[in-house]
């Protein structure tokens, strides 16, 4: 299937959809749009609810995540404990999809200059397009492996500081 028409069906209706902001009911049933659209699908850098970004609708797609994301009915490849500790790079496309995993994932290794390299050179002949954001998004990542480990102040526990 194209993705073209994948897109035509999943952009209004996915289980991944959030939408915000929805304005009132107008006579007409097919308004169903609202003022702000975020999807929470694997492969969606930005959130956003686009086909540049979607990961559902292209066929090559790129996420980063703390777990990576496995099918619900296989054995998962990495242990929990080791997918809590670290950001995983994944990347679908058609050699992928024939293994029965949308996703290949991979560690991505400690230290920023590595990681940032790592992403780059990835991520330049697969989607450059992409480049920004998933650097963007290791960044934001990271940030929560570093407050889940205890290395870095989380919001909460600033909050609780200021009395």
């Amino acid at each position: 299937m194209s993705d073209a028409l994948i897109w035509e069906l999943v952009k209004r209706n996915s289980c991944f959809l959030v939408k915000k902001g929805v304005s009132g009911h107008s006579k007409s049933c097919n308004n169903h749009s609202a003022s702000y659209q975020f999807t929470s699908e694997p492969g969606n850098l930005q959130n956003v609810n686009s086909f540049t970004n979607s990961g559902l609708a292209n066929s090559k797609a790129i996420n980063i995540d703390i777990q990576p994301y496995l099918k619900l009915d296989r054995k998962p490849a990495i242990t929990e404990k080791d997918a809590k500790n670290k950001p995983f790079f994944s990347q679908k496309g058609k050699k992928r999809l024939t293994s029965g995993n949308a996703f290949a994932s991979s560690a991505i290794p400690n230290g920023a200059r590595i990681s940032a390299k790592k992403i780059q050179n990835r991520t330049a002949d697969y989607r450059n397009d992409l480049q920004r954001s998933a650097l963007a998004r290791y960044s934001a990542v990271q940030n929560v492996v570093k407050v889940e480990a205890g290395l870095k102040k989380g919001a909460k526990a600033k909050a609780g500081r200021k009395h």
